[in-house]
């Protein structure tokens, strides 16, 4: 069973180790880093700052890691697997004439 969570936004650190964040634990997170300081507490974590490679907006993360996979973005905003074609247009199109 699939839950909703107010956790999204990621850093990612070297190695490619992720955390998530609500809204609130990212700003805090951010206001650490732009102070300075060599670890940001993160929940149980302490996470090194110089480890950090991106810290974002989840889906920015997760759109990242399709591509590197190789899928790809339809005009109509659908991910398809890598040499799997579209039928998006054609779906439209059908469902247009009903």
């Amino acid at each position: 069973m699939n839950q909703l969570t107010d956790k999204n936004y990621c850093i990612m650190l070297m190695g490619g180790y992720k955390t998530y964040l609500n809204e609130e634990g990212f700003k805090v997170f951010k206001a650490a880093m732009k102070s300075g300081v060599k670890f940001v507490e993160v929940g149980d974590k302490m996470i090194n700052v110089s480890s950090v490679v991106l810290a974002t907006h989840a889906s920015e993360i997760e759109k990242t890691e399709k591509e590197k996979r190789g899928d790809w973005q339809c005009e109509y905003g659908e991910w398809h697997k890598r040499g799997e074609e579209c039928a998006h247009g054609y779906m439209k199109q059908i469902q247009s004439r009903q």
